[in-house]
């Protein structure tokens, strides 16, 4: 019961963790594109890659991100962005988890980072609506910037 109330939207709000939690996911989800792009080099040798399959890599990650950026604040207003946080980032552990135990060839790699992708989508696009609607209008600069 517990573990339900916890993911379940609440009768209070619990804005301190949603927005903790929300803002690690976007410092990790752009920590992500910077350290897939300098491991860009070593999934190449490993895999054989060349250049164009390479670049599709980086193409299915960021192509998948875009998609759900776009329908996530309209999902967070609807379902509530605590029910939006959980399922995709337990599904993107997951899809973490299996890209270096089943992706052996170069499809499977691409599926993998695809779906990555769609759940690495959520976080911007939460980070900046909670934190404009949280925030008095004169301090959106700042919410933007940071």
């Amino acid at each position: 019961m517990a573990l339900r109330s916890l993911f379940a939207n609440a009768p209070r709000p619990r804005p301190a963790l949603t927005v903790a939690a929300i803002f690690l996911g976007a410092v990790l989800t752009t920590l992500q594109g910077r350290l897939f792009s300098s491991a860009l080099p070593d999934l190449r040798g490993q895999f054989g890659l060349d250049v164009l399959e390479a670049a599709w890599l980086g193409t299915a990650l960021n192509g998948a991100q875009l998609v759900t950026m776009s329908i996530v604040p309209w999902l967070a207003t609807i379902i509530g962005p605590t029910r939006i946080l959980v399922t995709p980032s337990l599904c993107l552990g997951f899809a973490t988890l299996l890209i270096p135990a089943f992706a052996h060839n170069y499809p499977m790699l691409v599926i993998l980072h695809a779906v990555a992708g769609l759940c690495m989508g959520i976080y911007l696009p939460l980070t900046i609506s909670l934190g404009l609607r949280s925030v008095h209008p004169r301090l959106w600069l700042v919410v933007m910037a940071a």
